[in-house]
């Protein structure tokens, strides 16, 4: 899903003129009452550069009071064409970066300041001291499941060493958040089955956002499912009855797998995360 940029009003920014890319990451700021919104938008203009990311990619910020209107303030803190004047966000020494902000959250729980807003995401950029390689990706990429840490959103480090491997989990891990049933952080992984060629959804858990349990399947296709069907990603929230309910992301409805598009969302439930009705 393209989306041009122009579409979000700005005031005092600078433009991409690029396009929104998929797996952004969204939040509503209870303190402050208003959306936030980290957005990952290709820039055209960045050249391919051998052995690296490739994403040509910035990671932006925008906000909002009611989702529909938004405004991207003046960050000052990357320069671009000559000017800071413009809402990039700043990820330290980095570099390239596809999918480390997918998921943000504030967490007011935690006593660190600078680790008031966290990100986890399935993220692939150039290789640093201690991380391993994704060879699909090329020599020189890191690759896994990375955390990241900010005081204010806009300012990001991240956290060194990957939290789970490329073999356990895969792109599209969603936060299903900390829940308080279970005093655990939650989080959904793209998983694999028959081969690594069906994708299903696996749950992790943390007490501390750095130590996942390795991914166990939460939602697998079945008997009663059309041949070739595969769950993409989830959503899951904790329900008022002490349950959670959540989307989940069906394709392949008409047994023409994955790559025909036919995205369906199915309602779910369940007691504990592990075990799930879809309605």
């Amino acid at each position: 899903d393209h989306r041009d940029l122009h579409s979000f009003p700005t005031r005092r920014s600078s433009d991409l003129n690029g396009s929104l890319l998929a797996r952004n990451g969204v939040m509503y700021d209870h303190d402050e009452k208003r959306f936030k919104f980290w957005c990952r938008c290709f820039d055209p203009r960045i050249p391919p550069k051998r052995e690296a990311v490739n994403t040509r990619s910035r990671w932006t910020y925008s906000v909002s009071p009611d989702g529909i209107n938004w405004e991207r303030p003046e960050l000052g803190l990357v320069e671009f064409e000559g000017s800071k004047k413009n809402n990039l966000i700043f990820l330290g020494d980095l570099g390239e970066s596809n999918d480390l902000l997918h998921v943000v959250v504030k967490d007011n729980r935690d006593p660190n300041p600078a680790h008031r807003y966290k990100a986890i995401g399935m993220d692939a950029h150039p290789i640093r001291p201690g991380e391993k390689v994704f060879p699909y990706l090329g020599p020189k990429i890191g690759a896994g499941l990375f955390a990241a840490y900010s005081p204010d959103g806009v300012r990001w480090t991240l956290r060194e060493g990957f939290l789970l491997g490329p073999g356990m989990a895969r792109d599209g891990s969603v936060l299903n958040g900390y829940s308080n049933l279970f005093n655990k952080w939650a989080l959904w992984n793209r998983t694999h089955t028959k081969g690594g060629s069906i994708r299903t959804l696996g749950i992790s858990f943390s007490d501390d956002f750095e130590h996942w349990t390795l991914p166990e399947f939460g939602l697998v296709p079945d008997d009663q499912d059309p041949p070739k069907m595969e769950f993409d990603n989830i959503s899951t929230v904790e329900s008022a009855d002490g349950g959670f309910i959540g989307l989940l992301g069906a394709s392949g409805n008409r047994g023409q797998g994955n790559d025909a598009g036919d995205l369906l969302p199915q309602l779910v439930y369940s007691r504990d995360l592990r075990r799930w009705t879809r309605v």
